[in-house]
């Protein structure tokens, strides 16, 4: 399987992740740590250059730059 399918797969996983109940805190945690370094993965791919701070999860702009 090529990168870019297997990061659309954990796309897919992290999106679902929403939807679904979780069983306990080790796996929102992971969950949540998927889709933090999948906004970095997008931002880095878009500028070029790895984010100076946090990466909103919704809009995918540094926090500083952020208004969701």
């Amino acid at each position: 399987m090529k990168i870019k399918q297997q990061i659309m797969q954990l796309r897919r996983i992290v999106d679902d992740w929403d939807a679904n109940p979780l069983l306990d805190d080790a796996q929102e945690h992971l969950f949540g740590r998927l889709a933090e370094a999948l906004a970095v993965y997008d931002y880095e791919k878009r500028h070029g250059q790895p984010p100076t701070e946090r990466v909103c999860l919704l809009c995918g702009k540094l926090v500083s730059e952020c208004y969701c």
